[in-house]
């Protein structure tokens, strides 16, 4: 297998990653407009008997750029420990 083939699969995998992220936030939101009480870590929707649902699209879009640093400083890692494995090998 070569290195680029792995890393196009990594990349193919944290590709799916975020995706499925994105669309539990969204059905999570789609639940909360339905009436149903959701409450994320950093993501605040409420609602009272008087009012629609607030959401605070700020908010939800740290929270998906802090799951991408995550995944992306992940990578960086896992390719930086890959090639050197790979360079020991050889």
């Amino acid at each position: 297998m070569s290195v680029q083939s792995s890393v196009q699969k990594l990349w193919t995998l944290i590709s799916k990653g975020i995706k499925s992220m994105a669309q539990l936030i969204y059905a999570q939101l789609k639940d909360k407009r339905k009436g149903m009480n959701w409450k994320a870590d950093h993501v605040f929707l409420y609602k009272t008997a008087q009012s629609t649902p607030v959401i605070k699209i700020n908010e939800i879009k740290k929270k998906i750029y802090r799951y991408y640093e995550i995944l992306l400083i992940s990578f960086y890692f896992f390719l930086f420990g890959f090639l050197k494995l790979k360079l020991e090998i050889e």
